[in-house]
């Protein structure tokens, strides 16, 4: 990419950022002047940094709009999402787009925290060299990493990892320094996903605020305030998983008992059905082909889509319960829409509705006027996808 100057790279960071990028919306998100974007889009357009891709008209009518975006091919990202057993990883282009992608078995478990900075640097590696096979490596500036548990963004450091031993403070830049110049973001899931939705989706683009919920392998959220994530102290923020539900008798992988994610996370919901199906209720689940291990988040929602009662009414009550977290979460911050996103959120057709009721009689009417439900598009590739984009942009920002 060619250097230019300080307006010309905030349009720059701004066409990156924008799920749909135009001159109105490129002016309103830098609360710039269209004559300032129009001077910048134009020494942009002419370097060849950027080019406008289609035409749109607002209903369909009146003077059409450029729609703008990075050329493909001007740089690349890798956005990695670590969980245990698997780290998934994806190569973006400079237009958001996925170029490639590939899936790395890894341990299920972790003895201390010198396994896994192993683990890290070997997944680092391999994705270059996977990248590498694809694109000119010298293209590759920035690597993102979607991890769970207690990260500080800001200063590159996984504080810690329930699911990853005793992993404590492990600064991520200072580990991977071989890889050279390329920008190292880290973020968690959560907050991963939250991005992801921000620089892709129209749907919560007119909302300042707005809270996403990650029903995933653990349970967390991200916190749009002013159309930007808050990190909280350190990056400790969004923790609504360690949240005590009084009913619950599940002990959390971080020692406490009842937390929210033992029933409201993926693994939590499969947990729940388990124990219950142990008692021989009658379902369809138990004609499922592998019943040693608790029915996966997909073979429930088979079995919901096929009328069966106990399924349907055991997430029925799930939903009410995400009902009594919303409503707790509400009545600290109200941020008006809500993003489900996570595996658990392909049941959200049979948990939206007890959520829905539960609100409509815990939550008072004035903090529930700007509340809307949406659904994430759920792809095993979200996590990392959102963490390669903030690797990116945090790229673009500093170039």
């Amino acid at each position: 990419m060619v250097r230019t100057s300080r307006s010309a790279a905030d349009v720059r960071s701004a066409v990156f950022r924008l799920p749909l990028a135009t001159r109105r919306t490129i002016a309103e998100y830098l609360n710039s002047s269209h004559v300032t974007v129009n001077k910048a889009l134009q020494a942009l357009e002419a370097s060849g940094d950027i080019v406008a891709t289609a035409s749109l008209r607002a209903n369909g009518s009146g003077r059409p709009s450029d729609v703008f975006s990075l050329r493909p091919d001007s740089f690349y990202g890798i956005g990695v999402h670590l969980e245990p057993g698997l780290a998934r990883v994806v190569l973006l282009d400079a237009e958001k787009k996925v170029a490639a992608n590939w899936s790395l078995p890894l341990p299920r478990r972790y003895r201390n925290e010198v396994e896994v900075q192993h683990t890290l640097l070997d997944t680092t590696r391999w994705a270059f060299s996977q990248a590498s096979g694809v694109v000119d490596r010298e293209k590759v500036v920035a690597i993102g990493f979607a991890l769970l548990g207690f990260v500080d963004t800001a200063a590159c450091v996984w504080r810690g990892g329930l699911q990853f031993g005793t992993l404590k403070n492990l600064d991520v830049k200072a580990l991977l320094k071989e890889i050279g110049s390329v920008s190292i973001h880290i973020e968690d899931t959560s907050r991963s996903l939250t991005h992801f939705q921000i620089m892709t989706s129209n749907e919560t683009q007119t909302d300042e605020h707005f809270v996403l919920i990650n029903m995933g392998i653990g349970l967390g959220a991200g916190f749009v305030v002013n159309r930007e994530v808050f990190l909280g102290n350190g990056g400790i923020v969004g923790e609504i998983g360690h949240i005590p539900f009084g009913n619950s008798t599940y002990r959390c992988a971080c020692g406490n008992l009842g937390c929210a994610e033992t029933m409201l996370s993926a693994g939590g919901m499969r947990n729940v059905f388990a124990g219950r199906l142990a008692q021989g209720v009658r379902s369809n689940l138990n004609d499922r082909a592998n019943t040693d291990h608790p029915p996966t988040i997909r073979e429930i929602l088979e079995s919901a889509e096929a009328g069966d009662h106990f399924t349907r009414s055991t997430l029925f009550e799930l939903g009410a319960m995400l009902g009594d977290l919303v409503d707790f979460v509400f009545k600290c911050y109200t941020p008006g829409p809500v993003v489900l996103a996570g595996e658990g959120s392909l049941l959200s057709d049979y948990l939206i509705p007890a959520m829905t009721q539960t609100l409509s009689t815990k939550t008072l009417p004035e903090i529930l006027q700007h509340h809307e439900v949406f659904v994430q598009k759920h792809d095993g590739m979200n996590e990392a996808t959102g963490a390669g984009m903030l690797g990116m942009k945090s790229f673009l920002l500093s170039s």
